[in-house]
């Protein structure tokens, strides 16, 4: 049996070119976010809806960033860790939102 290497950074691991080209890795790189208990099922429903604005602010900081240096500096994954933060995500929610949860927010709902 082969030796597999032990990787202590994540850009090394077999897994990130995946969860940085492929549409489905990136998706679940942005689930991976929220996942684990730490949000209610609503709160995690309502933050699945935002991975297409979040992608797109993502773009356009890459955008930006080849316009004033001509190179790429931020990954997905680091964007998503560094930039990322699901309960401002939740506070940005649109009030027509809310409706889903009949008016109320969804940080009216416990865990």
């Amino acid at each position: 049996m082969e030796d597999v290497p032990v990787t202590t950074r994540w850009e090394d691991s077999p897994f990130f070119g995946a969860f940085e080209e492929d549409e489905h890795g990136r998706r679940a790189n942005f689930y991976s976010q929220f996942a684990g208990g730490r949000f209610a099922p609503r709160q995690q429903n309502a933050l699945q809806g935002l991975f297409e604005p979040v992608f797109n602010r993502y773009l356009g900081i890459i955008g930006n960033q080849l316009k004033t240096t001509g190179k790429q500096s931020l990954s997905y994954s680091d964007y998503l860790t560094q930039d990322f933060n699901p309960q401002r995500e939740l506070l940005r929610m649109p009030d027509d939102r809310s409706q889903l949860f009949g008016g109320r927010t969804v940080f009216d709902f416990g865990r």
